[in-house]
């Protein structure tokens, strides 16, 4: 076999190799050429909405404020921060990979470990209507748990893909997320976060990773083969017979025969 043949065959074989290791099942089972390959794409929303309710003054509550107080046991009473995302921006049909909720200290921490619970909120809410009586101070189901021990402006994180991907499927409503401290505390110490209002770069954030729906290659469009004409002869015109001239007909009865002038005077003399 000559030697560019070869170097060939080894070329072909290391592309089917790569195309291998990377997952291109190129002209495998389900392949399709003509739709792109699930793409992940990470995206961080913004909170649209955030508050807080407190035991102590049931009947108020407040959105609009810089920072979320969170309690439990304080003097003044419980405090629960409620915070919501708007998940409309992201494309449908994809697959949620990972979520993770980032909130921001706004306080120093104290002496003593906080710990914040992360719950689903229970009902819908808006930042005007927010009251501690309205939830009764219940919580959803328990989403997630944050050990906050450090300075103010540091960022926390907990991963909520589970309850995100449901918002996503829409198999639950998005209410919202509720922010509570454990009840198992030795003293009474406030948390409080950043709230939306003090600024995109220390609000509630929401950082989410999905795969983006296959979206279908544009192919080029091909020019239609024109269709011949079918070539149709004229129709050849039929000759119309000429009508020959009709011999007039002889009137009826004796005939009378005119002699010439010459046979008259012949029979004269």
């Amino acid at each position: 076999m000559p030697g560019w043949m070869r170097a060939l065959g080894v070329a072909m074989a290391l592309v089917a190799a790569s195309a291998a290791g990377m997952g291109w099942a190129v002209g495998g089972p389900g392949y399709d050429p003509g739709v792109r390959p699930l793409v992940e794409t990470t995206e961080t929303l913004l909170a649209v909405a955030d508050g807080y309710i407190y035991s102590a003054v049931p009947d108020v509550g407040i959105g609009g404020s810089e920072r979320l107080p969170v309690a439990y046991g304080a003097g003044w009473g419980n405090a629960i921060g409620l915070i919501r995302f708007d998940l409309s921006s992201l494309p449908r049909g994809g697959r949620i990979v990972m979520a993770t909720l980032r909130l921001t200290a706004a306080t120093e921490v104290g002496p003593q470990n906080q710990g914040l619970k992360i719950h689903i909120a229970p009902g819908p809410w808006t930042e005007d209507d927010l009251t501690w009586e309205r939830f009764g101070g219940a919580t959803g189901d328990l989403a997630g748990q944050i050990q906050v021990t450090g300075r103010s402006d540091q960022t926390y994180s907990v991963e909520v893909t589970g309850l995100v991907d449901e918002w996503y499927k829409g198999v639950q409503q998005n209410y919202g997320l509720m922010v509570t401290q454990l009840d198992n505390l030795s003293q009474d110490y406030v948390v409080r976060v950043w709230a939306r209002e003090s600024g995109p770069g220390r609000g509630p954030q929401l950082v989410i990773s999905y795969d983006a729906p296959p979206t279908p290659t544009p192919s080029v469009a091909q020019t239609a083969t024109p269709t011949a004409t079918p070539f149709i002869a004229a129709p050849t015109a039929t000759p119309t017979a000429t009508p020959l001239p009709t011999a007039t007909p002889r009137p009826a009865g004796p005939t009378k025969v005119y002699l010439p002038a010459m046979l008259k005077q012949n029979r004269g003399r």
